[in-house]
C-alpha cells in the first residue's frame, strides 16, 4: 500500500501530472490502481506533508489577507508577520472546519463509488457507470470548490471585521456565498483558471525542455522557478480579487475595529 500510495503521489505531482493517467484511474482502466482503493492510501501517505503544507499556508494566508485588506501601499514585513501571529489561531479553526467538511466529502465520494461498483456488476452497459462516475466525481469537485469559496470569505470578514467566533463568520460567509453564488463562482472559476492555465503552461514549457547539458538543465530551472511565482503571485492575486469583490458588494457592518497604531500615537502624544 505505501508503494502504491507513493507512485500515486509522484503521479499527481503539480510538475508531473499525467491526465490521461488520471482519466485511466477513474474509469478503472489500470491494473492494480482503482480511485476506491488507492484514495485511502494516497491521504495516509500524503498525511504529514498535508499537516505540515496546512499549518505554513494557515499562517502565510493571515499575514497575507491582513496586509491586503489594510489597503496600505507601503508593504512592511512587520505588519505580514504581526498579521499571520494575529489570525493564526482563528484561521487554525477555520481550517479544521473546512479540513473536516472536506474529508466528509471525500468520504461520502468513495462510499458512493463503492456503490457504483456494486451497480456495476449488474448493469447492462458500461459508458452508464462512467457516466454516473464521472458525475459524482464533477458534483464533488463543485461541493469542494463551493467550501473552498466559504472559507475564503470567512477569513476575510475575520480579518476586515476583526471578528473572534468562527463559527459564526463561516455561517455569515456561507450567506454571502449563497445570496452572491453566481457572481462569486464566476469571480473564482474565472481567477482561477487563468492562474492555473499560467502555471500548467510553463510546467509544460519546463517539461519540453531537454535536459542534456548545463545550458538546458538552468533553462529548466529558471522556467521552474517563474512557475513557482507565479503560482505565488496568482495566490496573492486571487485574495486581492475576493477582497475587493467582498467589500464592494458586503453590506457595512458594526464591526470591533483594531485601534490603528498612528493614531493612537499621536493621541498618546497629545495627552503628554
Amino acid at each position: 500500500d505505501t508503494t502504491r500510495a507513493t507512485a500515486v503521489a509522484e503521479r499527481m505531482m503539480a510538475d508531473q501530472i499525467d491526465l490521461l493517467w488520471l482519466i485511466d484511474l477513474v474509469n478503472g482502466r489500470i491494473s492494480g490502481y482503482a480511485i476506491e482503493s488507492t484514495t485511502v492510501s494516497l491521504l495516509l501517505g500524503l498525511l504529514v506533508t498535508g499537516v505540515i503544507y496546512s499549518l505554513l499556508h494557515t499562517l502565510l494566508t493571515g499575514g497575507m489577507i491582513s496586509v491586503l485588506v489594510a489597503n496600505d501601499r507601503h508593504f512592511r514585513m512587520w505588519d505580514f508577520w504581526a498579521g499571520a501571529g494575529l489570525y493564526f489561531w482563528r484561521f487554525f479553526r477555520l481550517m479544521i472546519f473546512s479540513r473536516l467538511l472536506q474529508g466528509l466529502c471525500l468520504v461520502g465520494l468513495i462510499l458512493w463509488m463503492r456503490r457504483l461498483g456494486q451497480f456495476d456488476e449488474v448493469a447492462t452497459a458500461y459508458t452508464q457507470f462512467i457516466r454516473h462516475k464521472w458525475a459524482t466525481v464533477v458534483v464533488v469537485i463543485l461541493l469542494l470548490t463551493f467550501i473552498s469559496m466559504v472559507f475564503d470569505y470567512a477569513r476575510i470578514r475575520t480579518v476586515s471585521h476583526n471578528a473572534t467566533g468562527m463559527i459564526r463568520e463561516t455561517w455569515r460567509a456561507f450567506t454571502f456565498t449563497i445570496h452572491r453564488i453566481f457572481s462569486t463562482s464566476t469571480l473564482y472559476f474565472l481567477v482561477g483558471v487563468i492562474g492555473l492555465a499560467l502555471f500548467a503552461a510553463l510546467v509544460w514549457s519546463r517539461g519540453q525542455i531537454g535536459q542534456t547539458g548545463m545550458g538546458r538543465v538552468l533553462a529548466a530551472f529558471v522556467v521552474g522557478q517563474i512557475a513557482l511565482g507565479v503560482r505565488f503571485w496568482h495566490r496573492i492575486w486571487f485574495h486581492a480579487a475576493q477582497i475587493e469583490f467582498y467589500h464592494r458588494t458586503a453590506e457595512p457592518e458594526v464591526s470591533a475595529e483594531l485601534p490603528d497604531r498612528k493614531s493612537s500615537r499621536l493621541n498618546s502624544s497629545h495627552r503628554t
